[in-house]
């Protein structure tokens, strides 16, 4: 009975294992596909090119619910299976400490991109502030040349 109750834990254990070195492989392609999506979104900044932003800014969205999604089982994992999870072979403490050293240099990357494509999209705003401003102020001006006086309608069918 003992050796069944056994059993069941290092099977439970060696399946939540196996699940975090999926999570965290999944980790690694979101984050993979999200530094691919903010190069593509600083190469059009940088070239002007007229693209659909909000296609890449949901998709980076999606990466980023996934990401979040993956961290949350991840973290399920730890809590339910600490004890067993102390007891992990070094081949396995090996590859999970391979998986967060290229997430960590994923993050590495993302990080001064993600900066470079915030400011570019602050200039852009600024800018478009800039012109929606001149476009009031001449319309406003604009307003000031009309008369007030009040005109009757003349029709073509009226008798005077």
């Amino acid at each position: 009975m003992r050796d069944q109750k056994l059993r069941g834990i290092e099977e439970s254990a060696s399946s939540g294992l196996q699940n975090l070195r999926l999570f965290m492989e999944q980790k690694v392609l979101l984050l993979t596909q999200y530094l691919s999506i903010t190069r593509t979104m600083k190469e059009t900044f940088m070239q002007k090119k007229e693209i659909n932003l909000i296609e890449l800014l949901s998709k980076r969205q999606d990466c980023i619910n996934r990401i979040q999604k993956t961290d949350l089982s991840v973290k399920k994992i730890m809590n339910t299976g600490a004890e067993e999870l102390s007891r992990i072979s070094y081949e396995v403490k090996s590859s999970l400490d391979a998986y967060q050293r290229s997430i960590k240099s994923l993050l590495e990357q993302i990080a001064p991109i993600d900066a470079e494509v915030m400011v570019m999209v602050k200039e852009e705003s600024r800018g478009v502030k800039a012109e929606l401003l001149k476009i009031r102020n001449v319309r406003h001006a604009a307003k000031g040349y009309s008369s007030n006086e009040k005109r009757i309608p003349m029709y073509m069918d009226a008798k005077r």
